[in-house]
C-alpha cells in the first residue's frame, strides 16, 4: 500500500482550493450546500490544533500537511504555536486568516457553559424555565 503524501501544493491557488486540508471531500458537493467553506475552515483549525499539541508534548511534527507550519507562522497576526487558542486563532469567515483572541477557547467554552448549562440537581420548573429561555433564543437566531 503506497503511503498518501501530506505536502502542501506548491502554488498558493491550490492550497487556497483546500484539497489537501478537505481530504476526500467533494469540494463541488460541498459548495452547493454551502459547507465549503465551514469545512475548510474545520480542516484547518484541525491541523493548527495537531501542530499546536505536538509541540506542546515535544513530539515530531509527522503526519502534518508538509509547509502548512511555515505557512500559518507566515501568516499577520501570529505570535507562536503555543498561544493558538489562547491568544490567537484562525479567522471564521477566512481560514486562511489569523485573528486575536479576546478569551482563551477554554474561557470561551466556561462562558458558554455558564449561560446554556442547568445544573444537576435543578428542580422541574428550574430546566422547563431555562429550556424556555434557549429555545427562544434559538428561534430568534435562526428565523
Amino acid at each position: 500500500m503506497k503511503k498518501k503524501s501530506t505536502a502542501l501544493p506548491k502554488d498558493r491557488a491550490g492550497f487556497f482550493e483546500g484539497k489537501l486540508l478537505l481530504k476526500t471531500d467533494n469540494e463541488k458537493s460541498l459548495k452547493q450546500v454551502g459547507l465549503y467553506e465551514k469545512r475548510l475552515l474545520s480542516r484547518m483549525r484541525y491541523w493548527c490544533f495537531r501542530i499546536n499539541t505536538n509541540i506542546a508534548k515535544g513530539v515530531g511534527l509527522e503526519g502534518i500537511p508538509k509547509g502548512l507550519k511555515t505557512f500559518v507562522e507566515k501568516l499577520p497576526g501570529f505570535t507562536k504555536w503555543e498561544a493558538f487558542g489562547d491568544k490567537w486563532d484562525i479567522a471564521g469567515g477566512n481560514p486562511f486568516m489569523i485573528v486575536t483572541r479576546l478569551m482563551s477557547i477554554h474561557q470561551e467554552w466556561d462562558h458558554v457553559m455558564d449561560r446554556v448549562a442547568i445544573p444537576i440537581n435543578a428542580s422541574r420548573e428550574e430546566v422547563e424555565a431555562r429550556m424556555e429561555v434557549l429555545t427562544r433564543e434559538y428561534q430568534s437566531k435562526n428565523k
